[in-house]
């Protein structure tokens, strides 16, 4: 499928049918934060193996945020998504820990790509995203980012509740344990595609929706994005 007719298919299914983003909140809650299936910055069993690269990309920056609060000590893990099956086998590429500052940023320092087209994506874990509670460890929220030969020492990535929610949506099918995203050998084309609808759905560089590659003449129903979000921020 030409990849224009993938946008405008999940599109159509974003705008007709919110029962399946509904019911993977249930699903991503336990993914993403609430309900006890988020692991400490520090520890968690089902965290993808370090596999650090030799320098070569150069670094690039980000934010995490509750809502508008910056997540302050959050620990930023930088992934290429698996391809040993669904929802295994990502990499982290950072060659050193990465934690938020007191603004919530982030700096990912320079990396080699697995290849161009790995697709990459970011997880926040823990912090104090509330400003008075202290660190939080259920809070696991994520941002995609698509293909690795995409990204440049400009790009800018939001972590919060609505590119996690989106991300949850659009990668259903290829989400593990822990944040833990892949798919088998044979289905790189599917997990690209699934990348790339989330362009319909989220700015990544905002935190907002909808996203960059909305059609013009196209209408999304953010709103239904941002009440998931919105549930989502109770757990931080």
């Amino acid at each position: 499928m030409h990849r224009t007719g993938l946008r405008e298919l999940d599109l159509r299914h974003a705008q007709n049918s919110w029962l399946p983003p509904l019911a993977l909140f249930v699903a991503a809650s336990m993914v993403f934060g609430c309900g006890g299936g988020g692991s400490s910055p520090s520890s968690g069993s089902g965290t993808p193996p370090s596999n650090p690269q030799p320098a070569a990309t150069p670094a690039f920056s980000g934010q995490m945020l509750s809502g508008t609060t910056p997540v302050v000590g959050a620990l930023i893990s930088f992934y290429a998504a698996g391809a040993s099956g669904p929802g295994a086998g990502a990499t982290n590429l950072s060659s050193q820990e990465i934690t938020t500052d007191t603004s919530g940023k982030f700096s990912v320092p320079a990396f080699t790509c697995p290849s161009g087209t790995a697709q990459m994506y970011l997880v926040g874990r823990g912090g104090n995203g509330s400003g008075t509670l202290g660190n939080n460890p259920a809070i696991v929220m994520m941002t995609a980012l698509g293909d690795c030969n995409s990204l440049t020492s400009s790009t800018t990535a939001v972590i919060n509740e609505v590119t996690t929610a989106a991300s949850a949506w659009a990668l259903a099918q290829f989400i593990g344990p822990d944040a833990n995203i892949g798919a088998s050998s044979t289905n790189a084309a599917g997990l690209r595609n699934a990348f790339l609808a989330i362009d319909n759905l989220v700015d990544n560089s905002k935190g907002t929706a909808p996203g960059p590659s909305l059609p013009a003449n196209a209408v999304l129903e953010t709103a239904k994005i941002n009440t998931l979000a919105n549930i989502l921020s109770a757990c931080d």
